[in-house]
């Protein structure tokens, strides 16, 4: 905590509206690095990741993902879709 900032004290919060990828995939970790590759490779950083077992089907998992910045969702169409997400 810094100096100018005091327990209690309101802080600024910013809203903003950001684009989620959603894909379903097997629950083993190899799917998991499998669908991240192309990312990877296209050197897209992440602000949100998310990845949970499907509710209805333990072999099967969600992948969720924002990109960090409007400069890397704007260029990461075709990449999401390589690695089998669609915007939520």
């Amino acid at each position: 905590m810094s100096d100018e900032t005091k327990l209690g004290e309101a802080q600024p919060l910013i809203i903003r509206k950001i684009t989620l990828w959603r894909g379903e995939i097997d629950a083993s970790s190899h799917a998991l690095a499998n669908a991240l590759q192309p990312l990877a490779e296209a050197a897209i950083r992440l602000q949100v990741f998310m990845r949970y077992r499907h509710f209805r089907d333990e072999k099967r998992a969600v992948v969720e993902v924002c990109p960090y910045t409007e400069e890397e969702e704007s260029r990461c169409h075709a990449v999401m879709s390589v690695a089998g997400l669609k915007i939520s």
